[in-house]
Formats: C-alpha cells, structure tokens, sequence
C-alpha cells in the first residue's frame, strides 16, 4: 500500500497519448491511473491535450482543488512549455495576442483580440530543427498550438494545425509555479531526449521508438533500469517489441521480412542511446521454421539464462521459442491481484506454462496452489521459480501436473474438489497429438468446466490473446453466458499503459467472473 500524500497538491509528469480523463468507461484517464497507482483520489485541475507530456497539477481534495481553481482563474499559477518545429522564426523573441473561438468542431484563432496571450522565444537550434520556450499568459484551448500555426512556426507532429506528421506532438509542459505566502512553489519535468537532441528528429522510425522508451520512463520511473521487468516499445511503434527482463533486454522483431540493413543501425542506435548494457535483438521468420529465432544483433553478453523480477517475486529467465523469455508482462496487474486476494485460498491455475499466477498465489499465501499444463518441460521450469523465491516446489500445498485443463477440470470435479480462485488462461490454439483446441469454439465449454470446481464464493480470472474478437466482443460473449454458468457479474482491469492504453485495443482481454456469494476485490471494476 503506497503511502498517502499528505500534501494539498500533487505533481506528476503525464507521457503524450494520454488524455487527463478516462475516455470510456473501460479506459483510464491519467488522473484515474494516478488514482489506481497511489491507492488516493486525485482532482484535476487544469488540462493538457491528450498528445501533450509533461508537468500536470492535481489536488488532493475537494477544498485544495477549489483553491487551485481559483490561482488558475486570477492567472496566478505561471506555466512553461517548449515546442518543436522544423520552421525557423523571423525573431528570436515575440508576443501573441488573439481570440480563440470555436468554429464547428474546430479551435481557431482570430488576430485583433487579446483574450489569449502568449509569450514565445527561440531556445535552440540543430540539423533545421527549432526549439521555442513558450509562457502562456492566459489559458485558452489550444492556445500554444494556435499561437505557433500563427508564429509560422507551427509544432511538430501537430497535423491539427499545420505541423509536419512526427511519431509524437512535439509539445511539452516543462515547469508550473506560482507564490503561496513568502514561499515559492515550482515544478519541472525535464525535457524528453528527443527535445535535448534536435538532431534525432531526422529519423522518424527511430524517434518513435523512443518515444515510446520515454512514455514508459515517464509512467514507470521506479522500474526502469532495475532488475524488474517491463514492456518498452509496443505495437504503438510499428514492428519493434522491446521487453526489459531484468537487466537484459530482449528486442524482436515482428515482421514476416528480416529488418533492413538501415533498420538494423537504428536498433544498434537505439540500444546504445538508451545505454542498455545486456540486449539482444532477434527475428523469427515464420513458415516451417517458424519457432526457431534468429539473432539478427547483441550488446553485452545475454546469459543463457538469468534471473529478474516482478515486484518481489524472483523468475528465471531464458530464451525459448518466439519472443517470449518466461513470463508474459501483459499480465503483471493480475498477477498483483492474485497476490493480494490468496491468503488462506485455494487456487487453481490453467495452462500455466511457468506458473507465475501460481507463483504469485503461494508468495500471498494460499493454502493450496495446483498448477496444470500440458507441458511438462514448462512446468519444472515453474517449479524452478518457486525454488528461487525459497518455496519448496514438493511442498504438499503445492501441484504440478502435466496434463490438458479440461481432462483435470473433469477429474478435479469427480473428486469433488474445489477452489477459491481458477486462472484460465488458454492459448488461442493448441494441438496435442489429434487433439486441437480453439479457444472462440470452445471457451463456453472450458468456462463450464471451471464452474464445476469454483467454489460458492469463487472468482475465476478467463483471460485471452484471441485477436478475431476484440474487448466488446468477448464483453458481450461473457455477458450472454453469466446466468447459464451461474455467476452474478463480471468484471475487468483496465490494460496496462506498458502494453495499450486509451484507444488502442489491447491484445490481451481479462475478465473476471463472480460467483454470486464473492466478495468485491479490490482493482476490479464493473463491466
């Protein structure tokens, strides 16, 4: 549990991409991942656009939100954004006044007014690129952005108003301050690399990987660079995968051609500018060698294996077939959530290829944990990971067994054993022998079975990467099936901002499925 912030306000840096509220129900908005993050509800009280990063300042109850309110309203509070723009102005510094009105849809800006002010000068310059320092005087929608179209220096990145397409809005907030008494109170956020180094703006490909390095320095500060794990470029970024497993980074490339010579100095551009030490950078050409990798680059020496975390729980990491090096991120939150709820449980884990949901479950202190995959290569794999974190894998609380879900949800129901929390997991597809599994014809059947050996109380966590079917679909899906399988609700966890967020659809969905005598579970919202 993070400790409260005592303090009336709250500063925080907000990567671009993000808008300051949820856009849906189903999506966070910066102030609700703040709010899930620190445990505390937040109050906004001023905006930034969606693509816009950097320094935002929010209350920490209803009253200081008032008082904040009112500085922001006597134009008290004094904010300073730099822009980026490949067009050079004619002076190195200049006033903007007009009225900003809207027009339809569309923000516009109207010379002769003074109701939007802004002061604008030149900052820096390299290889036709131009950094401004931008104060606005007054807070109008748009108004930096509307205020450079006017300089004829429009932002880079800012399709919007004139600006040259880029991976990112090339806009930043980079300082708030204001007096409060005798006493001043400032806060920056530091210029992202791609602000400091005007001469990386030549490669968009490049910048947009970056970019998405900064977003995840800028949401998960306390996890970069450590020995935990996290996703730092996604599909937001084209065909590059970048996972950090500790302190070696793996980088795949998902792609059915091989990357070019000029995309392979990129990555090598890329690793050494982020000074990743331990990297590796792979390829896996599909078609009948399709599970066999291909190192295409490496940095350092990437052990054969090697150990990292996730929070407090210790994993041993190696390369296998695909992308993958023994566990998925995707499923860090819940992963947190079995962990917090299986004190003094019984938990069942499907298709648990290294048995991290198990692993998390006995470090939270179940009763009883069985782990169930076809694999039994995978599972002593598994039972590698509890022995790393000092639990005994013979350990009678503990069982691995090496066989298909359904045939032991079916022996497990004849037994007449139950189980506090089922973590079904299931691939898209598998084939064993003859047999084959699809999991959009036959997640009913599976989801039945799993009724079978829930107890009365009993949560079960179904979770899929099935692309064919997107989040509403599968919504919908569970939806219809609720009373036929005897649960109460369902609920979701918003997707993780290392993998999508916002207005990408996430490649995993999880719900989670109530009995109807469960409690509520803390982080699980209504669906």
């Amino acid at each position: 549990m993070p400790e409260p912030i005592k303090s009336p306000y709250f500063f925080a840096t907000k990567p671009s991409g993000v808008s300051s509220h949820r856009p849906d129900q189903d999506k966070l908005g910066f102030v609700e991942w703040l709010s899930q993050k620190y445990q505390q509800k937040f109050y906004v009280v001023h905006r930034l656009d969606k693509e816009t990063s950097g320094q935002m300042l929010f209350a920490t109850s209803s009253e200081a939100a008032k008082s904040l309110a009112l500085l922001f309203e006597n134009q008290l509070i004094e904010k300073t954004y730099y822009f980026v723009s490949d067009k050079k102005s004619k002076e190195l510094s200049w006033k903007v006044a007009s009225t900003i009105a809207k027009r339809g849809t569309e923000w516009i800006s109207i010379p002769g007014g003074d109701e939007a002010r802004t002061e604008i000068e030149r900052a820096g310059e390299s290889d036709g690129f131009f950094l401004y320092r931008a104060r606005p005087l007054t807070g109008k929608t748009h108004q930096i952005r509307l205020h450079a179209k006017d300089s004829q220096v429009p932002i880079l990145g800012d399709k919007l108003y004139g600006g040259k397409a880029f991976p990112r809005l090339m806009l930043h907030s980079q300082s708030i301050q204001w007096h409060q008494g005798d006493e001043r109170v400032y806060k920056e956020s530091p210029l992202p690399l791609l602000f400091e180094n005007l001469s990386l703006l030549k490669d968009p490909q490049l910048c947009g990987w970056i970019a998405a390095v900064d977003r995840r320095k800028t949401l998960y500060p306390e996890l970069i660079d450590t020995e935990q794990c996290l996703r730092l470029v996604h599909k937001e970024s084209g065909d590059l995968r970048v996972d950090q497993f500790g302190s070696t980074k793996i980088l795949g490339w998902w792609k059915d051609e091989p990357p070019t010579e000029s995309e392979k100095t990129k990555i090598e551009k890329l690793a050494q500018g982020m000074n990743w030490g331990s990297w590796s950078f792979y390829w896996r050409p599909k078609g009948e060698k399709g599970d066999e990798l291909q190192t295409i680059l490496s940095g350092g020496e990437v052990p054969s294996d090697w150990t990292f975390c996730e929070g407090a729980v210790r994993y041993q990491g190696r390369l296998e077939r695909g992308h993958n090096c023994g566990l998925f991120f995707d499923q860090r939150d819940r992963r947190d959530w079995v962990f917090q709820s299986s004190n003094n449980k019984k938990i069942l884990n499907l298709f648990a290829f290294t048995c991290g949901f198990s692993l998390s479950a006995a470090m939270g202190g179940a009763d009883k944990v069985v782990s169930v995959d076809l694999s039994k290569r995978y599972l002593q794999w598994g039972q590698k990971n509890f022995a790393l974190n000092d639990l005994n894998p013979e350990d009678p609380r503990f069982e691995f067994r090496a066989m298909d879900s359904l045939k032991y949800l079916d022996w497990a129901r004849r037994k007449g054993l139950q189980f506090d929390i089922v973590v079904c997991d299931p691939p898209s597809f598998s084939r064993d022998g003859k047999k084959t599994f699809k999991v959009d014809k036959q997640f009913a059947e599976l989801i039945a079975a799993c009724t079978q050996v829930l107890s009365p109380e009993g949560v079960l966590l179904f979770s899929t990467n099935f692309e064919k079917w997107d989040f509403l679909q599968w919504k919908r899906q569970l939806k219809d099936g609720l009373s036929q399988w005897g649960f109460s609700r369902i609920g979701v966890s918003p997707s993780q901002w290392d993998f999508e967020w916002q207005v990408q659809e996430a490649n995993l969905k999880a719900f989670f499925l109530f009995n109807p005598c469960a409690p509520p579970h803390l982080g699980v919202q209504d669906a």
